[in-house]
């Protein structure tokens, strides 16, 4: 088959361009590959054997030039199928309005939680000009989302969500019947894990995240205040970087958090091999990917339950802990319980790897066959 992707920006480092480029390259695999792009970032090289196409305009998003151009592409090549792997991207007429203009599948994919564009007007603090406007926008930004998904499920063969449990969420949000058999969902998949045997574990708590005001490290370290004295031989590490990452710093410098280190942008696996335990405390997630990738190297996860999917990967009480946001306590309390008691680690991160296997590459890669085969 001949598949063409669309994405917002490729190559790319972000979790979208990530899960494109594990899928694609598997997928070249007895068929043509691909990708479309609205802005062509410079310095990543993209996977082999994937053809590259980018709109002229990369500053107007539906400029004439960009839908006359992609008219071209897929009127030359009649792809047997169009995959539009950012439903957030506001490019859904051009895309649409070709696909239906040749008569080509198109797949919709929704790589975060439906529940995304309530979230929206909390990523800037309201003390920030642009968080009051935004949240002085927000019924209007919030119309024109839902507008936009009711539009996409229209012209969508499938609409695809991250987990079932979004399939509920999204269809309230939109006023669409659950039965519509157009809504599906498709887990996202887990990359072949760098080898853990052997691998040596050391008390450390990890985090890694991007640090932005959503991500909610903020709390993490509230929360690792109080652990520290409790758990002297531990340490805290924080993988990433972002906006947030200079108060985050300055909070440890003024309360002389103990044992905190932040490593900035770095490839996490090292850190996943290392440490026992894995944080996160977002206010929503899409699917968690580093969720996925601490687990698949036995890293055992205390999270807040702040998005449906998470029940997908966490078993509470059997692979990690899910406490209810805000619940300090209780967060505190399931990880000193891992922390303590090293028969309860082994036994949850034995189960961690295993539960990993559920989203393997392989088991993922045919589903989307299926799914654009239409099996």
């Amino acid at each position: 088959m001949d598949l063409l992707f669309y994405l917002t920006r490729y190559p790319g480092v972000g979790g979208i361009e990530n899960v494109t480029n594990m899928i694609a390259k598997r997928l070249l695999d007895g068929n043509q590959i691909s990708i479309l792009a609205h802005i062509q970032q410079e310095g990543v090289i993209p996977i082999g054997g994937v053809t590259l196409f980018a709109m002229p305009n990369d500053k107007e998003w539906s400029a004439v030039e960009n839908f006359e151009y992609v008219d071209k592409v897929i009127g030359e090549r009649h792809f047997d199928a169009i995959i539009y792997q950012d439903s957030y991207a506001p490019t859904e007429h051009i895309v649409c309005e070709v696909a239906q203009k040749h008569n080509i599948p198109l797949y919709v994919f929704e790589h975060n939680s439906p529940l995304f564009v309530y979230n929206k007007r909390d990523l800037v603090p309201i003390t920030n000009i642009m968080g009051l406007i935004r949240r002085i926008l927000h019924p209007y930004l919030l119309r024109k989302e839902i507008k936009r998904k009711r539009y996409l499920l229209m012209h969508s063969t499938k609409y695809v969500l991250l987990s079932k449990k979004f399939i509920p969420e999204f269809c309230k949000l939109i006023a669409a019947n659950e039965n519509d058999s157009r809504i599906t969902y498709m887990n996202n998949p887990a990359l072949p894990a760098e080898c853990c045997v052997g691998m040596r574990k050391e008390n450390i708590i990890l985090c890694v995240s991007r640090l932005a005001r959503e991500k909610c490290v903020d709390k993490m370290l509230v929360i690792w205040q109080q652990l520290a004295l409790v758990l002297p031989d531990w340490k805290f590490i924080i993988v990433g970087d972002g906006p947030e990452r200079s108060k985050l710093e300055h909070y440890v410098q003024k309360h002389q958090v103990p044992r905190v280190q932040f490593m900035g942008f770095a490839k996490p696996t090292e850190y996943y091999q290392r440490a026992k335990i894995f944080w996160m405390t977002s206010k929503f997630e899409g699917w968690g990917m580093t969720l996925i990738e601490a687990m698949q190297q036995g890293c055992v996860p205390v999270a807040y339950q702040t998005f449906s999917s998470i029940t997908d990967i966490i078993d509470n009480g059997h692979n990690g802990y899910l406490v209810e946001p805000n619940r300090t306590d209780m967060f505190i309390k399931s990880t000193i319980l891992l922390a303590c008691n090293d028969q309860l680690w082994h036994d949850f991160s034995k189960a961690t790897i295993k539960k990993v296997d559920n989203f393997s590459i392989k088991k993922i890669v045919k589903e989307w066959n299926n799914l654009i085969k239409g099996v």
